[in-house]
């Protein structure tokens, strides 16, 4: 089971629907949850798991992760890229593996 980092920027539709920016989570959340996705330790995902930044002006949003397959995750990255409101360039692996 590899661990990642999910490193969301917030895209100019982004950032006019912002305000709907949670609601968007909790379908993140189901959607990599379907894929198995979890926390680094093994976990169910939950809303307070990513951490939000906008010291530089742009919402920068990082999630830690958990995928028992270590592709699924590249596949949640790409669901989420195609929806436009955060672009994201990929999963970051950590060198330890969970488990």
């Amino acid at each position: 089971m590899g661990l990642y980092t999910l490193i969301f920027t917030e895209t100019a539709s982004g950032q006019q629907d912002h305000g709907n920016r949670l609601v968007r989570r909790q379908t993140a959340i189901r959607r990599a949850t379907a894929l198995g996705i979890t926390r680094p330790d093994g976990g169910p995902l939950r809303p307070q798991d990513v951490h939000e930044d906008n010291s530089t002006g742009v919402w920068i949003y990082t999630w830690n992760v958990a995928d028992p397959t270590d592709q699924n995750v590249h596949a949640l990255v790409g669901i989420f890229n195609g929806f436009g409101y955060v672009t994201c360039p990929g999963p970051v692996p950590h060198p330890r593996k969970a488990g």
